[in-house]
């Protein structure tokens, strides 16, 4: 994944209690700022990542809804 993002190591799922779910970026030790700058954002703005990821997913269930 690092070569589409910087510094990314993986993304994984974690149930919460009452059928919850985060997901949980492992970045790697050092890249922190090359990871936020991907998405054009400061590093350490984690305000602005879950905005972007959130409207990520708002758009692809919007794009399955309407099989394009």
């Amino acid at each position: 994944m690092s070569d589409r993002i910087p510094g990314l190591i993986s993304i994984d799922e974690v149930q919460g209690q009452g059928g919850s779910t985060q997901l949980v970026f492992e970045i790697e030790d050092g890249m922190e700022e090359q990871f936020f700058s991907a998405f054009g954002l400061q590093k350490g703005d984690v305000d602005g990542f879950q905005q972007v990821v959130i409207e990520s997913l708002e758009r692809l269930l919007q794009s399955v809804e309407t099989g394009g």
